[in-house]
């Protein structure tokens, strides 16, 4: 499986298609709009990507429709998460911030990138 193939980034743009369009509902309840598009926003950067790029990196072999993965990306990004935040704040002593946890996140989507473009570069060769 290819890391940029079409069907990947078209699993991507589904997500990024329905954060619009839930923000533009919310709109209709008087809510701000750039405050629903950043929370929806958050909630992929913590949702979907992470146990996206987990799915891609442990089922490589295996085909999975779109409601097997996207089953798998919810429940792996939550359990990575939640490990990852309360491994940082026991045993490096890192507080509970939301500019730490953004930046645990973000180290997290990196260092899982950084995975899958090996393993890719590795299946080319």
């Amino acid at each position: 499986m290819d890391l940029w193939s079409y069907k990947e980034l078209k699993y991507l743009v589904y997500y990024s298609v329905f954060t619009l369009c839930l923000s533009l509902f919310l709109l209709i309840f008087g809510i701000n709009f750039l405050d629903t598009l950043q929370v929806c926003f958050v909630l992929i950067y913590v949702l979907v990507i992470p146990g996206y790029l987990f799915t891609l990196i442990f089922f490589r072999n295996q085909e999975l429709d779109i409601i097997e993965r996207t089953a798998l990306t919810f429940a792996f990004s939550i359990a990575i998460i939640t490990l990852t935040i309360i491994f940082t704040n026991n045993v490096l002593t890192i507080p509970f911030t939301s500019f730490s946890n953004f930046l645990i996140v973000g180290i997290l989507i990196i260092i899982l990138l950084t995975i899958e473009l090996i393993i890719t570069k590795h299946e080319k060769e």
